[in-house]
């Protein structure tokens, strides 16, 4: 279940990989702020929206030292890029103007972490994870056009072994469906 404070014992134990899988909502720009939130849930598992401010906030306050960070949701590009700031090596997000189909996230993720395991360099994993959607009859091209990568100003082709040797925690996932 994806809570704040479920997100917060994460970024405190240092993951080199942070999952968080949940609804990414958008609202436009009102009056200058943007009206982005994520939907998490609270502790009696109803709905709880975080803002894009909250989630800066929340992410700030912990700097987490993170080699790689997905977050499969909707409009989820604002939080990929708040933790593109604070020194994420490299950010799978989904386009800020773009809804991300459930299949396509889960043809996504399952290549993309396949290949991490099997000690592919990040940047082609993600290649190769969006050709895997564009190879599915049952997932729409577009779909893999949404999915982004940010990285650092000056990324190496950074392999999950490479990783490995900056901290001793692997992976943790925060997941609503």
């Amino acid at each position: 279940m994806a809570t704040p404070e479920k997100l917060t014992d994460m970024l405190l134990s240092e993951p080199k990989i942070l999952h968080i899988s949940c609804h990414g909502i958008t609202q436009g720009t009102v009056q200058g702020t943007h009206n982005n939130y994520l939907l998490f849930e609270d502790e009696s598992g109803n709905g709880q929206l975080v803002s894009e401010d909250s989630l800066r906030k929340l992410i700030l306050r912990y700097l987490p030292n993170i080699g790689v960070v997905v977050v499969a949701a909707c409009h989820s590009e604002f939080v990929g890029k708040i933790f593109q700031r604070i020194g994420a090596r490299h950010v799978v997000c989904i386009n800020k103007d773009n809804q991300v189909m459930d299949l396509a996230v889960l043809v996504f993720t399952r290549r993309f972490y396949s290949e991490l395991l099997a000690n592919t360099p990040i940047c082609k994993a993600f290649v190769d994870a969006k050709n895997e959607l564009l190879a599915n009859s049952d997932i729409p091209d577009s779909q893999a056009e949404i999915f982004k990568l940010l990285k650092e100003e000056d990324p190496e082709l950074k392999s999950l072994n490479e990783l490995n040797k900056v901290s001793n925690h692997v992976c943790y996932s925060l997941e609503i469906v």
